[in-house]
């Protein structure tokens, strides 16, 4: 999967229950992008997804990213099955994979995702999805030789936005932390 010089944003979805269509549907409002496809553990939720969006299912992870010609994989999937689609993705030729926070429940999940994105660029997503800054992902992507793991951020006063590689690793931390915490 290679980056496209496009205005559009192709993205492919690992995950196709509520927060990955809201994410999808925002995708579609902001006019930064299209969607690629959907691929979900269910059957059912991965049809729902295709259907509502008018788009394309996938049976595996590895068909999603190989021949719905994405951009970007975007995984929003619950936060115990992250790092798995991760390695996948990565595994499969993804160029660029954006991950919703948290990117994991414990530190052997961030271990596994850091391991894969030596290669390809993985950014946390943390807020603002889908705004006019994800337009600089696939830039990001071409720039970074190698991958690590970056977090989104938009600074609305200072007016940056976009991936930062700084401080992922104490972000990444946290979240995991808070994740941790809030459960019963």
């Amino acid at each position: 999967m290679a980056l496209r010089d496009s205005r559009l944003i192709r993205v492919a979805f690992i995950g196709a229950a509520g927060r990955a269509r809201h994410n999808a549907a925002s995708l579609v409002d902001s006019g930064a992008g299209e969607i690629a496809g959907f691929w979900s553990r269910t059957d059912e939720n991965r049809a729902r997804a295709a259907a509502e969006f008018g788009t394309r299912s996938f049976p595996t992870i590895e068909s999603l990213v190989r021949d719905s010609g994405c951009d970007v994989v975007s995984i929003v999937t619950h936060p115990s099955y992250r790092a798995e689609p991760v390695e996948r993705s990565i595994a499969a030729g993804a160029s660029f994979v954006v991950v919703e926070k948290p990117l994991g429940t414990d530190l052997a999940q961030l271990e596994r995702i850091a391991q894969a994105a030596r290669s390809v660029p993985v950014v946390a997503n943390t807020q603002y999805q889908w705004m006019p800054h994800w337009a600089a992902h696939p830039a990001f992507g071409r720039r970074r030789q190698a991958g690590g793991v970056a977090v989104d951020r938009c600074d609305h006063r200072s007016g940056r936005a976009g991936p930062r590689p700084a401080r992922a690793e104490s972000c990444v931390r946290r979240y995991c932390r808070c994740w941790q915490r809030r459960r019963p």
